[in-house]
C-alpha cells in the first residue's frame, strides 16, 4: 500500500505531479489518483489507499478548498495525525485546518525543484514514521512518438540546440565549468553616420538581455571589449546592425571566452517597416536558441565528451532540413558514436538522428539502423541515467502500438529529470495524440512557461488551446509570436491541426485561406460551404473530389462525420488509418519499418471526433491503430473520464466511473 497519499484538486493536477514525482525521487510509494489501476472502482482504491498511507499530502490552493473529495481526504488525514498541508497561492485553508502548519508554495510556477520540498519531504517521512526505500528506475520498452510532419525540424534544430548546450561548458582541459552559465554582452555596433541603426542596435542588445535574464543564465551588459586573460563570463555576445532603404540586417554572434570558439552567428533581416519589431524580434530568438539549454548542462558536466567528438556535433545541417541533410547528420552521428561510445551525448544523438533519418533510410537498411540506435538509447541510459533527455528516443523507436510503454518512458524521463526542457513537451504532445488533452494543455502550459520563446512550445499552446476552443486566449498567444516568429510554418501547422482537432471548421477555412492567400480555388471550398449550410449532399461531392490521404482527407473525414454521412466518414478513415496490427511482435515492427510515420491519432480522439465514436466502427477503428490497447491499460481518454461517450463502456471493455 502507498506510503504517501496526494490529495489536490484537477486544476492543480500539474503541481500535484511534480510534487509526487519529487516524493517518488525520495524514496517514498508515492499513491495519485492518476495511477488508479486498469479495472479498479474509483472511490474504493482511494478509500485504500488513503487508508493504507502513512502520510497525508494536501495541496491547498483557492480551487482546492472548495472540492469536497480534498476537504474529506484533508479531514482523514487530520484526524489521523498523518497530515502534510502545502499552501500552492495565498489561499486560506478551510475552517478546521488553519491551525495547521503548512509549507508555503504559492511562488512555485511548477517547474524545477523548490527548496521548500526539502520540508514537505522531512514532514512526509515524520509522518509515514518509516525510512523510505531506495528508489530504483527500471528502463522500460518504449514506443516511438509520431509527432507531425513540420516537427522534425523543430526537434533536429532542438537537439543542435542542445548539443550547444552541452559544448558550452566542457572544459577542454578536461575540468568542469562553473555551476552558474554566464553571458556577457557587448554594446551592438552601427554605423555612426546612421541613427536609425545606432537606436536599432541599442534596442537589440536591450532585448537580448531582456530575454535571456529568463533563462538560467546570469546575464551582465559590459560597455568595452574584455580582457582576454580574464573574461568577465563563459560567453561574450555581440552584435552588429546595418541600414539600407529598404530593410534592417543585424549579426549575432556568441563566442566562449575560455577556449575563444564560436557559438553562433545568426544574422537577422526585417523590412523597415517592421523595424519597430525587430529588436523584440532579435531577443525572442536570440533566447529561443540559447536560453532553455541551461538545465541540461549538469549533465555534460558529469559525463564529459570528448570536444572534439561535441564540436563535431554542432556542424549540424537541421536548419537545411532536406533528406541530404537529414542523412548527412545520421551518417555524422554513426561515426561519432562508434568513437565515443561512453559518451551520453553522442549516444543520444545517434538515436536521435537515426529517428529523423529513418523514413528517408532505404526500407531493406532500417531495422540494422534501427537496432543500433535502441543500442544507443540504453547505453545513453546507462550512462547517464539522471538525463530525462536520454528516456524519449525510445518512443521514436517503436512502433506506436507500444503506447504503454512510451507514456511510463516518458514519465521516468521527467521524474529522473525534473528540468528536463522537452520531456514535458514530448509528453504533451503524447498525450494530445490518445485523447488526454486535459493534461496536455496542463504540460504545454507548464512547458511553454519556462521556454516562452521556442516556437514549438508556443505552437503546441496554439494547438491545445484551439482544441480546448479557448480562442481568445488562443489569438492574444499568436499576435505575440507573429512578433517573434512571422511566417512560422510550424505555428501555422500547429494552429491549423487544432482547429481541425476542435471541430471549429470556419476557423480552419479562414486560417488555409491566411496561409495560402494567392490558392484560388480552394478544393475544400465547396465543403466548408457544405458544413455551413449542413447540406450532407453537398459534403460527399466535395469530397469525392479529395484524395483519401493527407490533410485535406482528414478533413473531410471529420467534416462527412459532423455532416451525418458515417459511410463516407469511414471510407476517408480507413484510407487514413489502416491496420498497424500483426498476428506476432515481429510482423507489428515490419508493418512500422514499412511506415515509420503514421497518421496522427489526435484528429480521431479530439471534440471534432465525437460524430465518429457515436458509430461502432470506431472501435475497430481505435483498435487497428493502438488506442484501444492504451485505453484499456486504465489510462482512459478524455471522452471517457469527465462526460463518458455512450461507446465508452464498449471501448474500454469495463464500466466507466468517474470522480466528481
Amino acid at each position: 500500500m502507498a506510503s504517501v497519499f496526494v490529495s489536490y484538486a484537477r486544476e492543480d493536477a500539474s503541481k500535484a505531479r511534480a510534487i509526487a514525482l519529487a516524493l517518488d525521487q525520495a524514496g517514498f510509494d508515492t499513491w495519485i489518483d492518476e495511477r488508479i489501476h486498469s479495472g479498479a472502482e474509483f472511490s474504493r482504491e482511494i478509500e485504500q489507499a488513503l487508508a493504507g498511507a502513512g502520510a497525508v499530502v494536501v495541496l491547498w490552493s483557492t480551487t482546492s478548498i472548495d472540492s469536497a473529495w480534498v476537504r474529506d481526504e484533508a479531514a482523514e488525514g487530520r484526524d489521523s495525525g498523518r497530515l502534510v498541508a502545502v499552501l500552492l497561492d495565498t489561499c486560506r485553508p478551510p475552517i478546521g485546518f488553519r491551525q495547521f502548519q503548512a509549507t508555503d508554495l504559492s511562488r512555485w510556477s511548477g517547474r524545477g525543484r523548490p527548496k521548500q520540498l526539502d520540508s514537505i519531504i522531512a514532514a512526509v517521512r515524520s509522518k509515514a514514521g518509516e525510512s523510505p526505500k531506495p528508489q530504483v528506475t527500471p528502463a522500460t520498452e518504449g514506443s516511438r512518438l509520431w509527432l507531425g510532419p513540420p516537427i522534425w525540424l523543430g526537434i533536429a534544430l532542438v537537439l543542435a540546440a542542445v548539443a550547444v548546450g552541452m559544448f558550452f561548458f566542457i572544459d577542454r582541459s578536461g575540468k568542469q565549468a562553473a555551476a552558474s552559465p554566464s553571458i556577457a554582452i557587448l554594446p551592438f555596433t552601427a554605423d555612426p553616420s546612421d541613427p536609425d541603426g545606432r537606436r536599432l542596435a541599442s534596442e537589440a542588445r536591450n532585448s537580448i538581455a531582456h530575454t535571456l535574464s529568463h533563462g538560467a543564465f546570469a546575464v551582465t551588459t559590459i560597455d568595452s571589449a574584455p580582457n582576454t586573460d580574464r573574461p568577465p563570463a563563459d560567453f561574450l555576445l555581440t552584435g552588429q546592425v546595418s541600414t539600407n532603404s529598404g530593410n534592417y540586417s543585424a549579426t549575432v554572434r556568441m563566442d566562449e571566452t575560455a577556449h575563444h570558439y564560436v557559438v553562433f552567428s545568426r544574422q537577422f533581416e526585417a523590412s523597415r517597416d517592421k523595424g519597430g519589431d525587430f529588436a523584440e524580434l532579435i531577443g525572442a530568438q536570440v533566447a529561443a536558441l540559447v536560453s532553455w539549454t541551461a538545465p541540461i548542462l549538469a549533465v555534460e558536466r558529469r559525463h564529459p565528451s570528448d570536444p572534439a567528438i561535441t564540436a563535431a556535433l554542432l556542424q549540424s545541417t537541421a536548419e537545411n532540413f532536406d533528406s541530404s541533410s537529414i542523412l548527412h547528420d545520421y551518417e555524422t552521428s554513426r561515426r561519432l558514436a562508434a568513437k565515443a561510445p561512453d559518451s551520453p551525448l553522442a549516444q543520444n544523438g545517434l538515436a536521435f538522428d537515426t529517428a529523423f533519418a529513418l523514413p528517408a533510410l532505404p526500407r531493406d537498411d532500417r531495422a540494422a539502423a534501427v537496432a543500433a540506435a535502441r543500442r544507443a538509447v540504453d547505453r545513453t541510459i546507462e550512462l547517464a541515467p539522471e538525463f530525462g533527455g536520454g528516456y524519449i528516443p525510445w518512443c521514436m523507436l517503436r512502433s506506436e502500438l507500444w503506447l504503454v510503454e512510451c507514456e511510463d518512458h516518458l514519465r521516468t524521463g521527467m521524474r529522473v529529470d525534473p528540468d528536463a526542457p522537452f520531456n514535458d513537451w514530448f509528453l504533451a504532445v503524447f498525450l494530445n495524440n490518445v485523447g488526454r488533452n486535459r493534461e496536455a494543455t496542463e504540460l504545454a502550459t507548464v512547458s511553454l512557461a519556462h521556454d516562452q520563446y521556442m516556437p514549438y512550445k508556443i505552437a503546441l499552446m496554439l494547438r491545445m488551446l484551439e482544441v480546448a476552443g479557448r480562442t481568445d486566449e488562443e489569438a492574444s498567444l499568436y499576435r505575440q509570436a507573429q512578433l517573434w516568429w512571422p511566417g512560422s510554418q510550424p505555428i501555422a501547422w500547429y494552429r491549423r491541426s487544432g482547429t481541425t482537432q476542435g471541430g471549429d471548421f470556419e476557423a480552419v477555412e479562414r486560417l488555409r485561406r491566411e496561409s495560402d492567400p494567392k490558392r484560388a480555388p480552394d478544393p475544400l471550398a465547396p465543403l466548408f460551404a457544405a458544413v455551413k449550410t449542413k447540406s450532407t449532399s453537398a459534403g460527399k461531392a466535395a469530397c469525392s473530389k479529395i484524395a483519401p490521404t493527407g490533410f485535406d482527407g482528414t478533413i473531410c473525414m471529420l467534416a462527412l462525420a459532423r455532416l451525418g454521412d458515417m459511410d463516407g466518414a469511414y471510407r476517408f478513415a480507413d484510407a487514413l488509418y489502416p491496420s498497424r496490427l500483426g498476428r506476432t511482435p515481429a510482423e507489428e515492427e515490419e508493418i512500422w519499418l514499412s511506415k515509420p510515420d503514421p497518421n496522427l491519432t489526435a484528429f480521431l480522439v479530439g471534440p471534432s471526433a465525437a460524430p465518429l465514436r457515436r458509430d461502432l466502427r470506431y472501435i475497430p477503428l481505435a483498435t487497428r491503430v493502438g488506442l484501444v490497447r492504451y485505453w484499456r491499460s486504465g489510462r482512459p481518454p478524455d471522452f471517457c473520464r469527465e462526460r463518458p461517450e455512450p461507446i465508452c463502456p464498449k471501448l474500454l471493455g469495463r464500466a466507466v466511473v468517474v470522480k466528481t
